[in-house]
């Protein structure tokens, strides 16, 4: 029978490490070998964050259910009918399928979850403006924002996880992305207010992320200049 040096805890004999602090098990009198039938599977940590995960999950899900279902019964109970409280179920709902759908996934499906967003939050507007009977705003500005938003972060997702991207190209590429963002949010904003696209805004905010987008891929092209950066930088 073994006991671990750092913590004490009682070591099996098929303990190479300590399962508790991870010391490894060195008792001469007793060498490791290895057991026919291991008593655990290996993978018996990733298992249980999954179960944790999942579990958090539902755990918040039922936190936002219980505002979800008390401004419910006080819309109902006050004014016989539906009035206020679906504003408020769908802005939790927002929340639920921003922070909490990822948590229900093994692994992560960013462009998913980005796919998800946008659809919530254009049938979130879809449904205000359907409330208020007017839709005059939600197809030249609400719908193309959110769609303009939901690109760049899919943009950016992607420069950040494309395998033929790396080092000082993602950056840039991000960049890019945002500098065209901003172009195309002015664009939707000029063509609902005055019917024009006139560039106020958008190109001071883009011109600098493009120009140092491009002393980006400049510095990645050049190894001597890249490296002489680093030595001035103590990188």
């Amino acid at each position: 029978m073994s006991y671990c040096v750092n913590c004490g805890v009682e070591l099996a004999p098929s303990e190479r490490a300590c399962p508790l602090c991870d010391t490894p098990v060195l008792n001469p009198a007793s060498p490791w070998t290895e057991p026919p039938q291991m008593p655990y599977p290996h993978r018996v940590e990733r298992i249980m964050r999954r179960i944790d995960r999942r579990y958090g999950a539902a755990l918040c899900s039922l936190v936002l259910l219980i505002p979800a279902m008390i401004t419910l019964l006080v819309d109902l109970l006050a004014n016989g009918q539906l009035n206020w409280s679906p504003y408020v179920i769908g802005a939790l709902l927002i929340v639920f399928v921003f922070a909490l759908v990822p948590w229900y996934f093994d692994r992560p499906r960013y462009l998913l979850y980005i796919a998800l967003d946008a659809a919530t939050v254009l049938l979130y507007l879809a449904y205000i403006s359907a409330k208020t009977a007017n839709f005059a705003w939600f197809f030249p500005l609400g719908a193309p924002l959110t769609l303009i938003v939901a690109a760049l972060a899919a943009g950016c997702v992607v420069s950040l996880r494309a395998r033929g991207i790396s080092g000082l190209y993602r950056p840039a590429a991000m960049l890019c992305c945002v500098a065209i963002a901003c172009v195309l949010v002015e664009l939707c904003i000029d063509l609902h207010s005055c019917g024009s696209f006139r560039p106020i805004w958008s190109p001071l905010a883009a011109a600098p992320m493009l120009v140092l987008a491009a002393m980006l891929l400049l510095i990645e092209k050049k190894q001597s200049l890249k490296d002489k950066i680093r030595r001035r930088l103590f990188l």
